[in-house]
């Protein structure tokens, strides 16, 4: 988790941990961190296969997680790396091209 504040640092963006979060709809909690005023959450999973798995419950929208309707604030950008997976509340165009360049591509979203 380290090596992705420090690689969204060194994109230019300003990281600040916000705290932890337990959603319904993965069993591990999420360390939230602000991004220039965005809300990152991370969620990591024992394994990349538990985080794989994890990833395939969420439609291609990210409207669903599992059985869980989601109502999002703002789009929703999921992001899914090693064992690691990513969800961005909104974000300025540079915030989210700063997590791709970490975690490549969105695997679902808007």
């Amino acid at each position: 988790m380290t090596a992705v504040v420090e690689g969204i640092r060194a994109g230019g963006l300003k990281v600040k941990p916000a705290g932890t979060l337990n959603q319904p709809f993965f069993r591990v909690p999420a360390q939230v961190f602000s991004i220039d005023g965005t809300d990152l959450q991370l969620y990591s999973f024992d394994s990349a296969a538990d985080a794989q798995k994890a990833a395939a419950t969420v439609s291609s929208d990210g409207g669903s997680i599992g059985t869980n309707s989601m109502a999002w604030m703002a789009a929703p950008h999921f992001f899914l790396k090693g064992n690691l997976i990513a969800i961005s509340i909104g974000g300025s165009a540079k915030t989210i091209t700063g997590l791709q360049r970490i975690f490549g591509p969105q695997f679902a979203g808007r």
